[in-house]
């Protein structure tokens, strides 16, 4: 990963995910900031994390995460879970 896209990752995480679901085998559900959809879309299939196989942005703002296998879901989860709870 690049530098600087991986301060805008951690940036995107920051200020525009809300939440992270699993809602299926390889799929986690992000809830976003209305209109922000696109853009997170396209930072995280752009930031080449190995467990990101594509992303898919709604309209809004909802962004569907695909991974190739459950274990690699699992690692996705928690790495969005701890980066969002995590304390400054």
């Amino acid at each position: 990963m690049k530098p600087d896209l991986s301060l805008r990752v951690n940036q995107v995480l920051d200020e525009y995910i809300q939440t992270a679901r699993i809602i299926g085998p390889r799929m986690i559900l992000l809830q976003v900031l209305r209109g922000s959809s696109v853009i997170v879309s396209r930072i995280l299939a752009d930031a080449s994390w190995p467990e990101v196989a594509g992303t898919l942005a709604g309209p809004d703002d909802k962004v569907l995460v695909l991974t190739s296998t459950e274990a690699q879901q699992k690692r996705l989860y928690q790495r969005l879970q701890a980066f969002l709870y995590a304390v400054p």
